[in-house]
């Protein structure tokens, strides 16, 4: 059922996105040139490795191969450049979330990155993982610089060695509960635990950029102390180049499926040995990029152009049936609490009454399900804009006593 939903949309979009949108909304438009601008082959084949290239002279050049390239990356001021450049931050991801204890504020927030781009936690990939990157690196150091090859071999492998004793430090999301991961720190405390990284000044800068100045008493949320106390102590004993070819590498992997086809078939032979996926159709690929890149937009248009009489409500049980419905529940702890939603769900409730409805909905569903959580979060979505609450606690309706 999911597949034929899923095989539905992708063919709504791309007509969508191929068709006549019938309007000259910026928005619109720029929806199809992205997408068409990431299905003109002949033109990506034209520009070969050079949007790689832009990346890497972007950030400090390539250091690519143990020194053989003219590199000025700093792992320090590169680090938080490509977070804000290109949302890598290579070693860990800092951002600006809701407050979980205080929907009314936002708050910074760093957490270790995602272990999702090689796949070395399963030692048996990785000799797999070696040769895809080998066939990256082979690429971009041919175009760059000439080469033994047994160089980039070398890095390769270093480069995914790294990664398998980061995943061995890697906190997995089951322990990211909010009791293990709500730690404020201040900004000018962090380099006292964690000195590999100038963090005040970098911060500082990176937000100063954003247009957003920040003083040394500012709080930040360190979701992963333990990881960032154990990455210091991984990173000192850490050539500087494998550190270098690392970030670059976690950097550009993203792009690889974008471009000429020597790096697309590499990403690709990759996923499919190691996750078992095939290689997606190439417009298939491009409406991914679209979404990525402006999701809101394109849902919106989603809605106004394919939807009959406007935007209706489908859920789908566990059981696999395609209803429409004026509400829909999800996840393993929907189970136990759909004669509640049937009995109590009615149109025209206030927003208090909503409210009301999905906090006991869920405190219900999470009485009975291990696995649905411990605190509740509510989006109220208005025309004004979205507010977000966090209940936790003594906040969380009741139903059983001891």
């Amino acid at each position: 059922m999911f597949d034929e939903l899923s095989d539905r949309n992708q063919a709504a979009l791309k007509a969508l996105l191929e068709g006549n949108l019938d309007s000259d909304v910026p928005v619109t438009m720029k929806l199809r040139g992205l997408y068409q601008e990431c299905m003109n082959i002949n033109a990506i084949e034209a520009l070969g490795a050079a949007p790689l290239l832009n990346v890497i002279k972007a950030t400090g050049g390539a250091n690519l191969l143990n020194g053989s390239g003219q590199s000025i990356f700093d792992i320090n001021d590169d680090t938080f450049f490509n977070q804000r450049l290109y949302g890598s931050g290579a070693f860990f991801s800092l951002y600006v979330s809701v407050d979980d204890t205080n929907s009314s504020r936002y708050i910074l927030t760093m957490v270790l990155n995602s272990l999702d781009t090689l796949g070395i936690v399963i030692v048996a990939v990785f000799c797999i993982s070696v040769l895809v990157i080998l066939t990256v690196l082979s690429c971009i150091s041919l175009i760059l610089f000439s080469i033994d090859s047994s160089i980039y071999e070398n890095a390769a492998e270093e480069i995914v060695n790294l990664e398998e004793q980061l995943a061995k430090i890697f906190v997995p999301n089951d322990k990211l509960i909010l009791s293990n991961t709500y730690n404020p720190y201040k900004l000018g405390d962090l380099s006292l635990h964690w000195p590999y990284y100038n963090w005040t000044r970098n911060i500082k800068k990176l937000l100063h950029e954003a247009g957003v100045n920040i003083t040394d008493s500012e709080t930040i949320i360190v979701k992963t102390p333990t990881y960032f106390t154990k990455l210091a102590t991984l990173l000192n004993t850490i050539n500087s180049s494998t550190t270098e070819n690392y970030a670059l590498w976690q950097l550009i992997h993203p792009y690889i499926r974008f471009i000429e086809v020597s790096f697309a078939d590499a990403y690709y032979n990759f996923s499919q040995t190691v996750q078992g996926s095939g290689r997606p159709q190439r417009y298939e690929t491009c409406i991914s990029y679209v979404q990525s890149v402006m999701p809101m937009a394109l849902a919106r248009i989603y809605a106004l152009k394919i939807l009959p009489n406007g935007t209706k409500v489908y859920t789908i049980p566990l059981g696999g049936m395609y209803l429409r419905q004026p509400y829909s529940i999800g996840g393993s702890g929907s189970t136990y609490i759909y004669g509640y939603c049937d009995a109590h769900f009615r149109e025209g409730m206030s927003k208090g009454e909503c409210i009301d409805f999905v906090k006991n909905s869920l405190s219900l569903a999470m009485s009975r399900d291990g696995s649905s959580g411990g605190v509740i979060r509510i989006a109220c979505i208005e025309k004004d804009g979205v507010e977000r609450t966090v209940y936790t606690g003594k906040d969380i309706p009741q139903f059983y006593t001891k």
